[in-house]
């Protein structure tokens, strides 16, 4: 009897020290890949010089020119129609821009949006309730 008990403690022990290792090694592997990313970004800083020319028949989209004041203090997502319209949500409303820039119209909510997505003739956007 007692042999039996003293088996069944050595494995629970055994599967403890094991689950442990496991975890640990993915933990020390996440914090290992969060640093490692940080450091490699500080050191190897990209600039707009080391991204190469890309011909304008693979672009889909063209940089505007001049900042864009979006108007709103948080952005949670932005989305692009077909048109080239582009959706920006955040601060309980959505506002829409055209592809030049200018803002073409608003969207008031009762609530922050947490996404917002152009498909076809409709603009979904998700709040919490």
């Amino acid at each position: 009897m007692k042999n039996r008990s003293n088996k069944s403690k050595i494995r629970v022990i055994l599967t403890a020290a094991t689950v442990v290792i496991i975890v640990s090694g993915f933990a020390g592997i996440a914090l290992r890949e969060l640093f490692v990313q940080r450091r490699l970004s500080e050191r190897y800083p990209l600039s707009k010089a080391d991204i190469p020319d890309i011909p304008g028949e693979l672009m889909a989209f063209e940089e505007i020119p001049d900042p864009v004041r979006i108007g709103h203090e948080s952005v949670y997502d932005f989305s692009v129609d077909r048109e080239g319209r582009i959706y920006v949500a955040g601060d309980r409303s959505v506002h829409i821009f055209d592809s030049d820039g200018s803002i073409s119209g608003k969207i008031s909510l009762p609530a922050t949006p947490s996404a917002v997505k152009a498909a076809n003739d409709t603009v979904y956007v998700a709040l919490s309730d």
